[in-house]
């Protein structure tokens, strides 16, 4: 499965959770929280990209070090990822949901 595919299906069901419990306000500003720290901080970037931490250590470190900013649908789904596609694959998702969420919302892009 190509990175583009699988940041699609992990987009779809990240959105699908957030929709049912009513989160995707929170869980659209924790993926562009999570965009910006990845492209702004290399330390993130490694800490995400680690496979000597476990996926469920990522998930408790997030949710502390996140707070409010965070939220726990996506620390949980960056407990799945590692390597040096991580931090692609997360960029990837976080387009992609933000693309349905703006659908879903009728937000219209001005560019």
């Amino acid at each position: 499965m190509t990175l583009k595919q699988t940041a699609k299906r992990y987009a779809a069901a990240l959105y699908t959770v957030a929709e049912k419990s009513d989160t995707l306000d929170e869980v659209q500003q924790a993926l562009i929280t999570i965009s910006e720290l990845i492209r702004t901080e290399s330390q993130f970037r490694s800490f995400l990209q680690s496979r000597r931490i476990p996926g469920e250590q990522k998930t408790v470190i997030l949710n502390t070090v996140m707070g409010a900013g965070g939220h726990p649908l996506v620390s949980e789904l960056v407990s799945y990822l590692s390597g040096s596609q991580a931090t692609k694959i997360l960029r990837v998702v976080a387009d992609i949901f933000d693309h349905r969420y703006k659908e879903g919302k009728n937000i219209v892009s001005v560019t």
